[in-house]
């Protein structure tokens, strides 16, 4: 699953005043695959997230710290022990930096402490900064490459994924971006598979450069076979993900 983005500010908005942000993250995701001919099993998964950002300066340039407050989560059938509560009650106080340079591939950060769901939060830490970007008038657009391999030992093999960003119409002072994703991941091993990821990102950001809301879709579709295997079998999946701005600290 994949995938998400990133800077302090589009080009020609204003450099933003917070210390703090605070967001809620909500990601329910459905994996599914045929074990035989008659015989699809799988499960899903949800969380809850409430997170902090701050960012701070740097010689390579800025960096965008993200804090997870507290996390819940469950899930069912395969991925029930995956995402166990007790899992979210462990990812609290986990946190990510995201490097925000203007002109370089967007990089899924790692997490402080990595399981399943640390993983998964991963993608969307993306969504809560703006990409570093020199456009920001209604009808521009741009190409972002995004290396999924950093954050996860799955791909084995993998392009960089593609977001075809635009910027739409938005209300007030408020600006608004979308963006088409699209990535071939292949994965080798005891299991060889190829497929692709293919899904949708929004954000909608405020005069002063934080994001107010964002969301992420996707859509997973591969074919793997086992080692000695003579079926190949059919791997699909979903990720849906939503970010709501919901309190900030000013400065002094």
């Amino acid at each position: 699953m994949l995938l998400g983005l990133l800077t302090v500010v589009m080009a020609g908005v204003s450099p933003m005043t917070p210390v703090t942000l605070h967001y809620r993250v909500d990601f329910r995701a459905v994996r599914r695959f045929d074990r035989s001919s008659s015989d699809t099993t799988g499960g899903e998964f949800t969380a809850t997230a409430f997170v902090s950002t701050t960012l701070r300066d740097t010689t390579n340039g800025m960096i965008g710290r993200v804090v997870i407050d507290s996390v819940t989560c469950s899930g069912t059938g395969l991925l029930s022990m995956a995402y166990d509560p007790a899992v979210g009650r462990g990812s609290k106080g986990v946190w990510y930096d995201v490097v925000l340079i203007r002109g370089g591939a967007e990089v899924l950060p790692r997490p402080s402490v990595r399981n399943p769901l640390t993983d998964a939060i991963a993608q969307v830490t993306l969504e809560l900064f703006p990409p570093v970007n020199r456009k920001s008038e209604v009808g521009d657009a741009w190409v972002d490459t995004l290396d999924i391999r950093t954050a996860t030992e799955r791909w084995t093999e993998s392009r960089p994924a593609i977001t075809r960003w635009r910027v739409v119409p938005a209300t007030g002072g408020d600006a608004r971006i979308e963006g088409d994703i699209a990535v071939v991941v292949s994965v080798s091993g005891q299991v060889a598979g190829t497929g692709m990821i293919i899904g949708r990102r929004t954000m909608t950001m405020s005069a002063s450069g934080a994001v107010r809301s964002a969301a992420l879709s996707t859509t997973e579709q591969m074919l793997a076979a086992g080692q000695n295997a003579t079926e190949i079998r059919a791997l699909r999946g979903t990720t849906a993900a939503t970010v709501t701005l919901i309190a900030t600290d000013s400065r002094p």
